[in-house]
């Protein structure tokens, strides 16, 4: 019977277990890739995010703080009725202008907007006041008219620290909401990563162990003298290979089978004639056609009979 091999997979038996290895822990690879690349996202974000959070902070804080300098060089400007006091009104008013451009540029909701736009104009128009103001001679008087339009800026200054306070808060739930969307992925691609892992593990278990089992079967066969069934070995060279030998193997045991057949028959053949002689040459003795046997030649016929 002709050898039955099915096609190798044209890969050693021990690349293909280097490739197993590979492919099982190439799913796990990716997660990890994947799981460092979020994390990286999440890092950046929260980054950019606490970023944005001091930022709006402090440059809200100072804003109050350059009202309250505003005022007070108001006071002097208007009380003391001094010109060196009043540039300081200038240097205040500039330092808020820069200060409240800053935060404007900043991603600030709408109600923020709104606040700060009437904060930009309460302050534009009292330092517009202040500046004419500055030399009439009951400056006092003037000063505590405007204390109501200074305490209403600060009360509005206080407004944007809460809402940069709120607004830190939002960020804040954002990025916990984004760390557990993230988690959520995470959890989803550990699950599927270790699932395909787990089905690769077991399809090249399969591949690895059943042509070992088909090699058994074989062995198993040729030591139980069943040797008209060639080996079927499907799978790496190397195994498709070795199946090839059980073949060899199988064809000289049946050689020397048949041989061994053979050289009964002859011998069994060579023997018949002589033997068939003889036993005729018994009987002939045994029924007295030569002559008459005594009792002791009887006995020795009977024997050889």
């Amino acid at each position: 019977m002709t050898l039955k091999l099915r096609a190798p997979l044209g890969i050693s038996f021990s690349a293909l277990l280097l490739w197993s290895f590979a492919l099982v822990g190439l799913p796990l690879l990716i997660g990890l890739s994947v799981t460092a690349y979020l994390f990286d996202q999440v890092a950046t974000q929260a980054r950019s995010s606490v970023a944005v959070a001091v930022q709006l902070t402090r440059t809200s804080r100072q804003i109050a703080q350059d009202i309250d300098n505003l005022q007070r060089a108001s006071g002097q400007c208007l009380v003391l009725q001094d010109a060196a006091l009043c540039s300081g009104v200038r240097q205040a008013h500039e330092a808020y202008v820069q200060d409240a451009s800053q935060l404007q540029a900043m991603p600030l909701p709408p109600d923020q907007q709104h606040t700060l736009y009437r904060l930009n104009t309460m302050e534009a128009a009292l330092f517009s006041g202040v500046m004419a103001s500055g030399k009439v001679k009951d400056g006092a008087r003037v000063f505590n008219a405007l204390n109501p339009q200074f305490d209403a800026m600060r009360l509005s200054a206080d407004r944007l620290i809460n809402h940069s306070n709120g607004l830190v808060d939002a960020l804040e739930a954002r990025l916990l909401q984004v760390s557990n969307r993230v988690w959520s992925v995470l959890g989803w691609l550990a699950l599927a990563s270790v699932s395909l892992s787990v089905c690769l593990a077991l399809l090249f278990s399969w591949l690895l162990s059943q042509p070992l089992r088909q090699i058994k079967r074989s062995i198993r066969r040729l030591g139980e003298g069943q040797l008209d069934q060639a080996p079927s070995v499907a799978g790496p060279r190397d195994l498709v290979d070795l199946g090839v030998q059980l073949d060899w193997l199988r064809r000289r045991l049946a050689d020397l089978e048949a041989q061994k057949i053979q050289l009964l028959r002859h011998v069994s053949h060579e023997l018949k004639t002589p033997l068939a002689s003889m036993k005729e040459g018994v009987d002939l003795l045994a029924e007295g056609v030569p002559g008459p046997l005594n009792a002791e030649q009887q006995s020795i016929t009977r024997i050889m009979r």
